[in-house]
């Protein structure tokens, strides 16, 4: 089985996740953007089951109906979303190895920004926004 580790910047929100990383992608809504700072974050998905939190458990945004963003509340690092389907999606960046997962495809490309271009060959999803 695998294992993935994780933390935020200062260390104190750390994280394993045992099995194989789901869906692997790049967000472009608004909400991705505003939380972390970034103009496209990239996330990828772990089950519920097989994923713990191993230092501080990550403060908690309810963002959108049926959606939680968690970011760790001393450094203020985004660390992932928990939704009601089971899964956990952490971003990439916290991963110790984010070499480790690419992503696969991009979501919510209607809010791409104008000047990030990203010729890298991989599906892009419109999708409806989240209200």
């Amino acid at each position: 089985m695998s294992e993935y580790r994780g933390r935020c910047l200062c260390g104190a929100v750390t994280y394993v996740a045992r099995g194989e990383p789901v869906n692997p992608h790049y967000c472009h809504c608004d909400a991705c953007r505003r939380s972390a700072g970034a103009p496209v974050v990239a996330w990828v998905n772990f089950a519920e089951s097989d994923f713990s939190w191993q230092g501080d458990e990550p403060t908690w945004f309810a963002s959108s109906p049926g959606m939680r963003r968690g970011f760790c509340a001393r450094c203020g690092s985004t660390m992932c979303t928990l939704e009601d389907d089971g899964e956990v999606c952490v971003t990439i960046a916290s991963l110790e190895h984010p070499e480790a997962v690419a992503p696969r495809y991009h979501i919510y490309v209607q809010h791409t920004l104008p000047w990030l271009k990203q010729d890298d060959g991989l599906r892009r999803e419109v999708r409806e926004d989240r209200r």
